[in-house]
C-alpha cells in the first residue's frame, strides 16, 4: 500500500502549468515527478506484488486505485529477437475477446464524477509510472524482460459501485474498499465486473464504530512519547552539545525549572525577570558579545582546551 501522498506527488502540476495537456506533455511531467518518488520503493519490488493499493486525493475527494497483474506488463524477448507483448484472449466468431492476462487498474470511487467516470488520467499516470519504475529498478532486482508495455495497462470501473450520500464519507469508503480487497481479493478480473459479484455482503454503516473500537484496542499499547521522538533532531542536538564542550567559556544560561512551560516557575527566577525589566539597546547587547563574535577558534585551540579540561 502506497502513502496517501504518493499519487499527489506523482501527478503534481508545475507552477503556472496547464491542467489539460497532451499525453506527451503529461508523460514529461510524470517523468520529472518520478525523481521525487523513486526512492519510496527503493526496498520494494513492485513487480512481484499481487496487488498494489494506491489512495488518491483529487479535488478534495478520496478514492482508491488497485493495480493487479502488474508483472503481466513486462515485455519478454523471444528466441528470434522479437519482443512479445502481453497475451490477449483469442478471437471468437470474428470478434476479439477482452484482454485477460494484462495489468489492470481497478477504481473504487464512492462519488463518481459524471465528467470523468472512467478515470482515464489515472490510468495514463499510473501506467507511465510502472514503465518508469521498471526501467529504474530492473538492474536492482534483476527483473526479467526488456521493458514494460504501458499501453497494455487496462482500467476497470466496476458496475454498481456503492455511492456515498454526502460529501464527507469518501475517506470512510476508501478504507472499507481497501479492507475488503485485501481480505478477499477477486479471483478473476474482467474489464467490466459487478461490484456486488465481488463483495455481495458489502456493508459500511458500522465502519466508524469499527474504527473507533480498533483505536481503543490499540491505544493502551501506544505511548504518547512515541510520536514525539525525532532521531535527527536528537542527533543534531548531541552534535551541537559535543561542539560546545570544547569552548573555553560557559555561555550565559538561566537555571532550568522543573517545567520550562510553567510561567509561574519563570516568574520566580530573578535573573530572568530582571532581564525582562531591564531596558537595553541593540548597541549595548552587541558590545557585550563583540569579543565572542569576533573570536577565531582553531582546531588546535579546541584540542588544547579539551586536554586542559581533562
Amino acid at each position: 500500500m502506497f502513502s496517501s501522498f504518493f499519487y499527489t506527488r506523482l501527478s503534481q502540476i508545475p507552477t503556472h502549468g496547464k491542467v489539460n495537456v497532451t499525453n506527451a506533455t503529461r508523460a514529461k511531467r510524470i517523468a520529472a515527478n518520478f525523481n521525487a518518488v523513486r526512492a519510496w520503493t527503493k526496498n520494494v519490488n513492485l513487480f512481484e506484488k499481487e496487488q498494489i493499493i494506491i489512495p488518491i486525493n483529487e479535488d478534495i475527494h478520496w478514492y482508491l486505485a488497485v493495480i493487479v497483474n502488474v508483472n503481466s506488463g513486462i515485455i519478454h524477448e523471444r528466441n528470434n529477437g522479437q519482443s512479445a507483448t502481453p497475451k490477449t484472449a483469442g478471437a471468437k466468431n470474428g470478434k476479439v475477446g477482452p484482454r485477460r492476462n494484462i495489468p489492470y487498474i481497478i477504481i473504487f470511487d464512492s462519488l463518481i464524477d459524471p465528467a470523468e467516470p472512467k478515470h482515464s488520467p489515472v490510468k495514463r499516470t499510473l501506467a507511465e509510472y510502472l514503465s518508469l519504475e521498471y526501467n529504474d529498478k530492473k538492474e536492482r532486482y534483476n527483473l526479467p524482460g526488456i521493458g514494460y508495455d504501458k499501453a497494455s495497462v487496462g482500467i476497470v470501473n466496476p458496475r454498481g459501485m456503492p455511492q456515498q450520500i454526502n460529501f464527507l464519507d469518501c475517506g470512510l469508503f476508501l478504507l472499507h474498499f481497501a479492507e475488503l480487497f485485501m481480505i478477499n481479493p477477486p479471483k478473476n478480473v474482467s474489464p467490466r465486473p459487478s461490484f456486488f459479484d465481488w463483495f455481495p455482503n458489502f456493508e459500511i454503516k458500522n465502519k466508524r464504530y469499527d474504527i473507533r473500537k480498533c483505536i481503543q484496542r490499540l491505544a493502551p499499547h501506544v505511548k504518547y512519547s512515541d510520536f514525539l521522538a525525532d532521531p535527527q533532531k536528537e542527533a543534531k542536538e548531541n552534535s551541537q552539545n559535543k561542539t560546545m564542550s570544547f569552548l573555553p567559556y560557559e555561555l550565559p544560561t538561566r537555571t532550568r525549572s522543573y517545567s520550562e512551560s510553567d510561567v509561574y516557575d519563570l516568574k520566580k527566577e530573578e535573573k530572568f525577570t530582571s532581564s525582562l525589566r531591564q531596558s537595553r539597546s541593540l548597541d549595548s547587547i552587541l558590545s557585550e558579545t563583540k569579543d565572542a563574535l569576533s573570536m577565531t577558534v582553531s582546531i588546535r585551540d579546541l584540542k588544547r582546551w579539551k586536554l586542559d579540561d581533562e
